[in-house]
């Protein structure tokens, strides 16, 4: 599944001095890896992901290629570039990654040809090109079903009847499509009339923002809307739904009302203020045994920069905790679930030159009980 992670930050740097422990839990930074520079990025990479503990994949949008490298102790040895041409096709735009469960298959989105294009990888780790599947409109994240038959794809398409939705599948093979998520179920209202009507006409859901997560564990798919920590989780056997989630004292929702005026008054300067000042959903990652939503804090009179926390659940929606995760984090991330490893690029500046590096770290969940909510003590957070 994609992990797929949101591609606007600059860096990740934990300023961590021991462990953060809740729920049984520490984070630590166990390595940090420097990236081959003969990989000559003019651009800071938008999204990268790690297959297994060595092979690593960036996307380049300036060189329209996927770069590769191979991790030997901590350096990142540039081993080859994916692309941009594979015979008559060829990439305009790679946006990212993300592979099955068994990492025999690979997706690669690219957001200007509204395509997925699906190799296969040998033993060698040589990237086939086997199809691309054509994606009618622009996809937020996208993930593999557990048999890699079908490409779920959060982002919006209409039905033959015009209706709209935010979620839906693709079959790879047949090309049909399966709408799993109404719209207005996206975005927490009512009916289909409220949607039209918050969306199309106020114009409250735009001037939030519109951008929506996922990931899969077996047959259990879970959805998260960036505005709201509110977890859709849908049986893709049953298609059975059921939501959870818990607005926590960190999460600040803001005025939606006055975000709204400054949107369609063109006042983009007190519009895009507003918006930092309120939380968003960043990402979601799920295992067998916990569903990790990665959230922005937002930035206030109290603290000029944003954090970043992560809430804990079960897979059936017992909310467990709402951890702050050390230091200034950026969007660039990827969640190795196997491992229950935390990657994130960092950038280092110095003698006028740019380091990019890796900054790996453990997450460790243990059997202890749940202890109590890790509470606000003042700094940046909403009362």
């Amino acid at each position: 599944m994609l992990k797929s992670l949101v591609t606007l930050g600059l860096s990740l740097v934990f300023l961590f001095l021991g462990p953060n422990r809740a729920f049984g839990q520490s984070v630590q930074l166990s390595e940090t890896i420097k990236i081959d520079p003969a990989a000559n990025f003019e651009v800071t990479p938008e999204f990268f992901c790690v297959m297994g503990r060595e092979l690593f994949l960036f996307t380049d949008h300036h060189t329209r290629s996927i770069k590769i490298f191979v991790k030997r102790n901590n350096f990142l040895k540039f081993k080859k570039t994916l692309g941009p041409w594979f015979g008559n096709k060829f990439f305009i735009r790679p946006m990212f990654c993300f592979f099955s469960r068994d990492k025999k298959k690979i997706g690669v989105y690219d957001s200007l040809a509204r395509k997925v294009f699906i190799f296969e990888t040998s033993i060698k780790n040589d990237f086939i090109l086997k199809k691309t599947v054509d994606c009618r409109k622009f996809g937020y994240d996208m993930a593999f079903t557990k048999d890699s038959d079908q490409l779920i794809v959060s982002g919006y398409i209409t039905d033959k009847d015009e209706n709209p939705f935010d979620l839906y599948s693709i079959n790879i093979n047949k090309g049909y499509l399966n709408y799993l998520l109404p719209s207005y179920q996206k975005y927490h209202l009512k009916d289909f009339e409220v949607y039209v009507s918050e969306y199309r006409e106020k114009h409250i859901i735009p001037s939030i923002g519109i951008k929506a997560y996922i990931d899969i564990h077996g047959d259990k798919l879970f959805f998260v809307w960036e505005g709201e920590p509110r977890i859709i989780k849908i049986n893709l056997r049953t298609q059975d739904k059921t939501v959870f989630g818990k607005t926590t004292s960190h999460f600040a929702i803001g005025d939606k009302t006055l975000l709204s005026k400054f949107y369609n008054k063109g006042e983009l300067k007190k519009w895009e203020k507003l918006r930092e000042e309120r939380a968003y959903i960043r990402n979601i990652f799920t295992t067998s045994k916990h569903v990790f939503l990665i959230y922005e804090t937002g930035k206030n009179n109290e603290c000029s920069v944003s954090t970043f926390r992560v809430q804990i659940y079960t897979p059936e929606g017992k909310f467990l905790n709402d951890v702050k995760l050390p230091g200034n984090m950026g969007r660039k991330i990827w969640f190795d679930k196997d491992n229950y490893n935390l990657y994130a690029l960092s950038i280092q500046h110095g003698n006028k030159k740019k380091e990019l590096l890796i900054l790996k770290y453990k997450l460790e969940m243990t059997k202890k009980s749940r202890p109590k909510l890790d509470k606000p003590k003042g700094g940046c957070y909403y009362k």
